[in-house]
């Protein structure tokens, strides 16, 4: 028990007044509105939403999959959406690994426009991304302050597909607002990706929210208070032990690895109903775990869903080799390459015409050489 603000009524609140806000308060979805300090205090960047945050957990989830439209249409989570594009590119890292990738997607009926970038494949490439966060300095980025090489590089693959892909969304659906996601690395990469996307207009800050999940620290201290400048509706959620939010370590070091606001920490039990503690501080002790008490595997499951695996399990699919992709023949090294879902669509449909078309003809023609014959 603590005089930290609790959602009224919690069993966790042990002030009377609770006049004292200055570090977090334990939210439930009900008491959402009373408790979000945010709310109180007028703040632009709003109240964070519980349902929404889950439904961005299934978009991160379509990110992972090969086949994302087949995942959009077996799933019931994802009936509003639409997928309107897949962006990738073959990246330049010391291992083979899946491709960088993301998606991009509407939902007329929330009237929603979707990007969601795919989060780390295997464990060898999470690995190498941590090995190279020791290895080698942070680069500068144009919002301000420094980020990892690994994670500039992951977006600078794709960034310039991923900016023309959302700007020809906002400008077909202006009035629809823009949810942008990632899951691991995904979140990571996310989060720079956006921050850039504000700064280079193609998106508006009072329009779009970020929602990462498990996201590793992205860049500096400089970078973190940059970045909530440009995004002011920006949620960080993180599950009870998840390792990965932790990392890279964070020093005493001015250039030391650093979180962006807004953390949203759940404890082992994470729902959409779920209490959750929403911190206002950077990195806020009451939104840590010790060390010794981090696991992978909070990290894999968020809101009760195996974010890397979902589509593939509800699928059938048999697991591919996590260096392999269905995909990989779409695309190069060279630069990256949008792939518009209705062109695959067509594609597909005309090359059965086409098959069917040249079966008929071929059995018309063995039909004819046998009458002949005989």
């Amino acid at each position: 028990m603590t005089n930290t603000c609790h959602t009224p009524g919690s069993f966790y609140n042990n002030c009377k007044n609770c006049k004292d806000s200055r570090i977090s308060t334990l939210c439930n979805v009900v008491d959402s509105l009373k408790c979000d300090r945010s709310y109180q205090n007028g703040s632009k960047s709003g109240l964070f939403e519980p349902y929404e945050a889950s439904n961005a957990t299934f978009y991160s989830a379509l990110a992972y999959t090969d086949e994302p439209v087949e995942c959009a249409n077996r799933i019931k989570e994802f009936g509003h959406i639409k997928i309107v594009e897949i962006i990738g590119r073959k990246c330049n890292y010391l291992f083979k690994y899946k491709e960088c990738y993301a998606i991009t997607a509407v939902s007329h009926s929330m009237k929603k426009i979707i990007l969601a970038y795919r989060g780390t494949t295997s464990p060898k490439q999470l690995i190498e991304e941590f090995t190279t966060v020791l290895g080698k300095f942070k680069v500068s980025t144009k919002v301000g302050g420094k980020i990892q090489v690994y994670f500039s590089n992951a977006n600078d693959q794709i960034y310039p597909c991923a900016k023309a892909s959302l700007k020809d969304l906002v400008n077909k659906y202006p009035s629809y607002r823009v949810i942008i996601t990632g899951h691991s690395l995904g979140g990571a990469v996310a989060s720079i990706a956006a921050a850039q996307l504000v700064f280079d207009n193609v998106i508006n800050n009072k329009t779009t929210t970020l929602y990462t999940f498990g996201m590793p620290r992205p860049g500096d201290r400089k970078y973190a208070m940059n970045h909530d400048k440009y995004l002011s509706k920006s949620w960080r959620i993180v599950h009870y032990r998840d390792i990965v939010a932790m990392l890279p370590t964070m020093t005493v070091l001015p250039s030391s690895p650093y979180h962006h606001q807004r953390e949203i920490f759940y404890g082992a039990d994470m729902s959409m109903f779920s209490d959750y503690i929403e911190c206002f501080e950077y990195e806020d002790e009451e939104c840590r775990i010790a060390p010794s008490k981090k696991s992978i595997e909070y990290h894999r499951t968020y809101y009760g869903i195996k974010v890397g695996s979902l589509c593939d399990e509800n699928m059938n699919r048999r697991k591919r080799s996590d260096d392999v992709s269905s995909m990989s023949h779409l695309f190069n090294y060279a630069t990256c390459r949008r792939i518009r879902v209705a062109d695959m669509v067509t594609s597909g449909s005309n090359a059965f015409v086409y098959g069917v078309t040249n079966l008929v003809s071929t059995l018309l023609c063995l039909t004819s050489i046998l009458y002949i014959l005989e």
